[in-house]
């Protein structure tokens, strides 16, 4: 940034240029509707930035989408600039991103990382041993046991539907990190025919 400045004295006037140096880049700061670090979410991600330079006018702003360089749009020019990317039709799985902005002067910044889970789909639930086979006749009992694993999301709860009536089944160890054992022995049936199915809720 050049400045000229003109003084006044008895002598007359006198201009004086100067130059103000400019090492710092743009102060970058994540604004509404980013989502929050850490969130899960539907299928996009709206990215919202302000880039505010003190002393010289902001020239780009890119995001950094899981390793890989995108042009983001401005809807201002100036030392003071708003800069934003929607990520759309995201597949299920975890992201991460930051923002790098330029200024005028040739200085470079970046964000802060975050986070973004995407999921979009339930569990799966898979009846497992020693749950009976469909169709089987047994004894005054039945042990129903399931797994439920959710590709991006925690398990969060297990509920059976018995003869249509809905009960909170128990639930144990975790399935590599994401899973769930869910379990309930229904025990002193009287004869007859019984009907059953597992729902199960992650924790998006």
């Amino acid at each position: 940034m050049v400045v000229n400045m003109t003084f006044h004295g008895a002598f007359g006037q006198n201009t004086s240029t100067f130059e103000v140096l400019d090492s710092t880049g743009p102060t970058i700061s994540f604004v509404t509707p980013t989502p929050a670090n850490g969130t899960y979410g539907a299928s996009y991600v709206y990215v919202n930035v302000t880039a505010v330079d003190a002393n010289s006018d902001v020239d780009v702003c890119r995001l950094e989408w899981n390793g890989v360089n995108e042009t983001m749009t401005r809807n201002a020019t100036g030392n003071s600039t708003h800069c934003f990317a929607n990520k759309t039709s995201l597949s299920d799985g975890n992201y991460s991103y930051r923002v790098f902005a330029n200024d005028s002067a040739g200085n470079s910044a970046a964000s802060a990382t975050r986070h973004a889970y995407v999921d979009t789909a339930g569990p799966t639930v898979s009846f497992v041993t020693p749950t009976p086979a469909n169709g089987t006749y047994g004894a005054s009992y039945v042990y129903v046991n399931v797994t439920a694993t959710d590709g991006a999301s925690i398990i969060s709860n297990c509920t059976l539907e018995w003869n249509g009536v809905n009960e909170t089944m128990q639930m144990n160890s975790t399935v590599n990190g994401v899973g769930r054992f869910c379990f309930v022995n229904k025990t002193g049936l009287a004869d007859g025919n019984y009907s059953y199915r597992v729902f199960s809720n992650d924790t998006f």
